[in-house]
């Protein structure tokens, strides 16, 4: 785990001007595909996923299906991945780095699809997350997309559906915020109008 974690670095520490061609491109591009493999050995540190079996081979031929889950409700992978988007002050926000936002973005939406449940109701108790996120729209279409999977998530059986709709009129409500506090800033007021218009259709 302590080793996974110093990885995250590739991800949420931009390359410095100094830095060689593998730790600019290279690096945050593999760490990226590394936590986009559907396989335990990384969901297990990830999302805390644990297969209950009479040994590891009879565990790996086993359909997922059929596999019993364990949920332990403590992610620190998960939660250096996202700290990307904290804000460390509303005055003087720190400009992101477009490129592994966009690296987060792909991790975030894999897991949404993979394990739905587990990281909607993940991002639903993290602080500040989507507060967060609208603070940085500026960031190509990386946050907009991330936005827009969490308004528009099919029914999820194990997600209160209540505590869904209240992260959802939330979202919605920072996006008429924001409507307002950009709207001299066409780039953005273009990324509210298409969540808006993704969230109606």
């Amino acid at each position: 785990m302590e080793r996974l974690l110093k990885i995250v670095d590739y991800l949420i520490v931009a390359p410095g001007f100094n830095d060689n061609v593998a730790r600019c491109y290279s690096l945050p591009n593999i760490t990226c595909e590394l936590f986009c493999s559907d396989v335990i050995a990384i969901s297990r540190h990830l999302i805390n996923e644990e297969v209950v079996g009479k040994g590891l081979h009879e565990r790996m031929r086993r359909k997922r299906s059929e596999m019993i889950i364990v949920q332990i409700q403590e992610y620190p992978l998960l939660d250096k991945i996202v700290s990307y988007f904290n804000v460390q002050t509303w005055y003087k926000l720190t400009p992101l780095n477009v490129t592994l936002a966009g690296y987060i973005h792909k991790i975030i939406s894999f897991w949404l699809i993979k394990r739905p449940e587990v990281i909607l109701t993940y991002l639903m108790q993290s602080k500040n997350f989507i507060q967060n996120l609208f603070c940085h729209l500026n960031l190509s279409t990386s946050v907009t997309d991330i936005l827009v999977r969490l308004c528009t998530m099919p029914n999820i059986e194990r997600v209160d559906p209540a505590t869904y709709q209240t992260m959802r009129a939330e979202l919605i409500q920072y996006a008429i915020n924001a409507l307002d506090h950009y709207q001299s800033d066409d780039f953005i007021t273009q990324q509210i109008m298409e969540l808006f218009s993704t969230i109606i259709k």
